[in-house]
């Protein structure tokens, strides 16, 4: 799924999907853990624990 969607924003004029990456790990890992945060207060800790998790 990356794939194509990396492959799709190739085909917009003036977009690079590389832009937008992370600066480091630790910046992802944050996001995730705000994510799962998120998921958890609004009542979704099943889907943390399982798509989530992998990540």
């Amino acid at each position: 799924m990356l794939i194509d969607i990396e492959y799709n924003l190739d085909e917009i004029p003036g977009v690079d999907p590389r832009d937008d990456c992370y600066s480091d790990e630790a910046a992802f890992i944050s996001d995730l853990r705000l994510i799962d945060a998120s998921l958890r207060d609004r009542g979704d800790a099943r889907l943390a624990d399982a798509k989530l998790k992998d990540l």
